[in-house]
Order: C-alpha cells, then structure tokens, then sequence
C-alpha cells in the first residue's frame, strides 16, 4: 500500500478508537447515573447547625426543637390540632401533643377503635357518648379488674375477655354483637400500634 493510504487507514483507525472510547463513555454514564446519589445535600454537621436556626412551620420553636425535645412536628404549626401554636403551649407548660381539655397521658385512659369506624373512650374521668352509630357510653367501671385493663393496654386479650370489657363498661351489646372477633381484634390492634 502507498504511503498516503497507510497514512489515511491509521487516520480512520484512531479515529474509530476514539470513537470507541467516547461511545463506550456515555453508554457508562447513561447507566450509572441514575443510581448516582449526591452527597452534597446530605445530613452533616453544618445541617444539625441549620436546623437548630430553621423554623419550617413559623410556630416560633426550631425544627430542632420540635425533632429532639418536644418531639412535635416541624412542619405543622399546631401539631396536636387544639388552636394554640406548639411555641404557646410550650411557653404555657402544657403539652403541645395533647390536645386542651383531654389527659393524653393520665389513668386508665385508652381509646378503642372498632370496625364502625367510631371510638370509645374508657376512662375513669370521663365518659364520652358515642350513641349515634357508636358503642354507647363508655366508663371504667369497679367490676373491670386493673389486671384486665394492664392486659388490654399490653395487647394480651383475646376477643371475648375484650368484648366482655366493653361490655361491663357500658358498650352498646347490639353494636358490639354486630362486629366479627376478627375485626374487633384487628381494630384493637391498630389502635394499640397508634399509640
């Protein structure tokens, strides 16, 4: 072959590499960027610093506040729905996750959900009246034991120790009578992982 084609075919063949090479360098980057992670909006030092400045919900408490001392949500201003902002029940010592008027933390309080899609509440202060589609009113009465009520907050019942509790404490036998063990159980359940 003549100096000028041996010259023109190693032209094209460096050509064809770096082709190769250029081809083969977006294919990879086609493929793996999209499992890329960017690391530079991750959590650092510097952002614990952000947080304890940021205030994302404007209630007057900072993220970090709300996060890691009163454990409120940092993006609504009234976590626990009552009309009081989280920064004034905090300045007013009461709890910003419990709504004014109720005992979130008191007693024998405990709320049980059933299949109807309404919730008594049993408690030795107070009885709630659910009558309209509910189970009645409920109170703790003096013949459920304090053994029955620790077993029933600790999920160890099974369906007739709880329909028997309800049923001391005043539920409404027809309603109770008309919900499965199944989804008596099952409603218990998710009230107990609510909490």
């Amino acid at each position: 072959m003549p100096r000028p084609q041996k010259t023109a075919v190693v032209l094209l063949l460096g050509l064809g590499v770096v082709i190769l090479f250029f081809g083969a360098l977006q294919f990879r980057n086609r493929v793996v960027s999209p499992f890329q992670v960017d690391i530079s909006g991750l959590a650092t030092a510097d952002s614990a610093v952000d947080t304890a400045n940021k205030d994302t919900d404007s209630d007057g408490l900072s993220d970090y506040d709300e996060f890691n001392v009163y454990q409120t949500s940092p993006y609504l201003e009234d976590s626990d729905s009552d009309g009081l902002s989280d920064s004034v029940e905090t300045k007013n010592g009461t709890d910003p996750n419990c709504p004014l008027g109720q005992d979130c933390i008191g007693g024998n309080n405990f709320a049980i959900e059933v299949a109807t899609g309404t919730d008594s509440t049993i408690s030795n202060a107070s009885s709630t009246d659910y009558s309209s589609g509910g189970l009645g009113t409920i109170n703790v009465s003096s013949s459920t034991s304090e053994t029955d009520l620790r077993n029933a907050l600790a999920g160890q019942v099974d369906a007739a120790t709880l329909r028997q509790i309800l049923l001391d404490n005043g539920a409404d036998k027809t309603m109770l009578d008309a919900i499965t063990d199944a989804d008596l159980l099952k409603s218990y359940q998710e009230v107990l992982n609510n909490q």
